[in-house]
């Protein structure tokens, strides 16, 4: 008899807060620091040595391990945020998009947003859940092209992550104490597993 009851794939989401003018030092010294943290936790993970987990990008801009294609992740960072998401099991694509509190000029809804997205966000009267409604659409559109990996192949506004096909897949964060909206998608019923990440030698 067929298993109708299908395991629900934990997605991993580390999460590590560098004050920006930390970042940008130890940008200057590691190169790309989300990658650095990458890789020091898929060595973990996965038990693959580092010097095997060189990391190319697609010409659609795609990041990937040369010599462990299967292994998908994703990396995104904003403010003093820097995320990091993958899953263990192995050929399932990932996005993933912090974004920390802002000011929004919601005219930038025109250009990128569909209608019905637009509509969901101007329902909001006060300016404060209109902004956060903002960001849960910006976060939840980056994290859906993240996961398809094509680039921006298309205009953005051309879809809808209001549309349940697209909807029921989304798992967004918002976070008020800290200041930020935090989406990750998968094309599968996900549970996803926030972690804290804690620096090694390399550290500040």
């Amino acid at each position: 008899m067929k298993n109708i009851f299908r395991r629900r794939i934990k997605v991993y989401v580390y999460m590590i807060i560098i004050p920006k003018e930390d970042q940008l030092r130890l940008r200057k010294m590691n190169g790309s620091i989300g990658r650095k943290i990458l890789t020091e936790i898929i060595e973990k993970q996965f038990h693959i040595p580092s010097n095997q987990l060189e990391i190319e990008t697609t010409k659609e801009g795609k990041p990937y391990f040369i010599m462990h294609p299967s292994i998908m992740f994703n990396i995104s960072d904003s403010g003093d945020f820097i995320v990091c998401a993958f899953t263990k099991q192995k050929n399932i694509a990932v996005g993933v998009d912090i974004e920390v509190d802002q000011d929004v000029n919601f005219d930038i809804m025109k250009r990128f947003f569909h209608v019905n997205e637009m509509e969901y966000v101007n329902e909001m009267e006060d300016e404060q859940q209109k902004t956060a409604k903002f960001l849960e659409i910006w976060t939840q559109k980056e994290a859906y092209v993240k996961w398809l990996g094509t680039g921006l192949t298309f205009k953005i506004s051309s879809f809808d992550v209001t549309e349940k096909n697209i909807a029921r897949y989304m798992i967004t964060k918002r976070d008020d104490e800290l200041g930020y909206t935090l989406t990750t998608y998968i094309n599968e019923k996900c549970k996803v597993v926030y972690q804290a990440y804690a620096m090694k030698v390399w550290d500040i």
